[in-house]
């Protein structure tokens, strides 16, 4: 894993992870910790289009109305934990 984050530096001047928003991503970490705790790291073997793929879901149950899922969060906050995780894997075929 520090390999992709090494990449990602090396191509950026300065990452500016300050600028991000931070509620937004302590609910993704959240909804990782959740996921862990039921799927382990599995996310990690999966292509990005899956993840994008179940993200598209969150987010068109989220359009649809269906604001919240069973584990209790935000379709929304699935949604950005999936395009995170697709970014992710993007990075890692870099």
């Amino acid at each position: 894993m520090s390999s992709n984050i090494d990449r990602v530096i090396a191509r950026a001047a300065k990452p500016r992870p300050d600028l991000l928003p931070a509620a937004a991503l302590l609910t993704c970490g959240q909804v990782m910790a959740d996921g862990a705790d039921e799927h382990g790291e599995r996310w990690r073997s999966r292509t990005a289009r899956h993840h994008v793929s179940c993200g598209l879901r969150h987010l068109l149950r989220w359009l649809a109305g269906d604001r919240v899922d069973h584990s209790g969060h935000s379709h929304l906050a699935h949604a950005a934990t999936r395009l995170l995780m697709a970014l992710d894997r993007e990075e890692a075929q870099s």
